[in-house]
């Protein structure tokens, strides 16, 4: 009997290591293809100039006339813009923007879906993969142009997609990395962090089309600051729209989400070359 339960034992714990070893096998296979398409993203990208961009409102611009301020900022950029939207929408149509946070591994293009169960377990090309797509919520405005726009991410083992979010339980990695970075064809918005938390699904970070300056919004902001793990010093403003970015969290249960919330610091857009 001994003898028997050896046997099956030993035939369980091979099949086990298998199974692990084709799945191992299998995310590594998948992660070295969404990175390489990502890398060819930023090739067709970087193709063509990004263009320059400037700030949608500048302050003290005085008396000055409108040309004499697109000089002034001509070549004032948010950051060195990574992509070129317009050569990459030509390619694959699908993607939306360009999110990025700094000196970090997050830079990948945002998609959008009829629903929010597509890209979860798809590439931004159509494929099937466990690493899915960063993703804009469905019932978001593609511009970012919502008061809260929401934008999700897998968390994985092997620290790509929004795995980084997780380290922003630390306040000094939030200090170090204190900006995301959003890139549209038209615009450029960069968002400051002012909460992160562990947040339940459904709860207040999810509330999506409150008016922007409106009382509802304004406690909604008041809420995200008081909900947050650490003061980030960042202060809000209900004038203001803010950006949420939502990953697992293997610690947690699975009805909680990492959340950043980051409020829109400053707005740029994309304007031609002037002579």
């Amino acid at each position: 009997m001994k003898r028997v339960f050896s046997i099956v034992l030993m035939l369980v714990s091979t099949v086990t290591l298998i199974y692990g070893t084709h799945y191992l096998h299998q995310c590594l296979k998948e992660k070295q293809q969404m990175l390489g398409a990502v890398e060819r993203l930023k090739t067709v990208g970087q193709s063509k100039p990004q263009g320059t961009y400037r700030k949608v409102k500048q302050e003290n611009a005085g008396s000055k006339n409108a040309i004499e301020q697109e000089r002034d900022v001509a070549q004032q950029t948010c950051h060195p813009v990574p992509v070129n939207l317009g050569e990459i929408e030509k390619q694959n149509s699908r993607v939306i923007a360009w999110i990025e946070i700094p000196d970090t591994p997050v830079s990948y293009p945002v998609v959008q879906g009829e629903d929010n169960t597509y890209y979860l377990t798809h590439t931004f090309e159509g494929e099937e993969s466990l690493y899915g797509s960063i993703f804009l919520d469905c019932e978001n405005d593609s511009s970012f142009a919502d008061s809260h726009s929401v934008v999700y991410g897998h968390n994985m083992q092997d620290g790509v997609m929004f795995a980084f979010l997780n380290q922003y339980g630390q306040q000094k990695v939030m200090q170090e990395h204190p900006y995301i970075y959003v890139y549209t064809e038209k615009k450029a918005f960069v968002y400051r962090i002012f909460s992160v938390y562990q947040a339940t699904i459904g709860d207040v970070s999810y509330e999506i089309g409150l008016p922007l300056g409106s009382l509802q919004y304004e406690n909604q902001l008041e809420q995200l600051v008081a909900l947050s793990e650490y003061e980030t010093g960042t202060l809000v403003d209900a004038k203001r729209p803010f950006l949420t970015l939502f990953t697992c969290n293997g610690q947690l249960s699975d009805s909680q989400r990492t959340a950043v919330h980051a409020i829109l610091e400053e707005e740029f857009e994309k304007i031609t070359k002037l002579s």
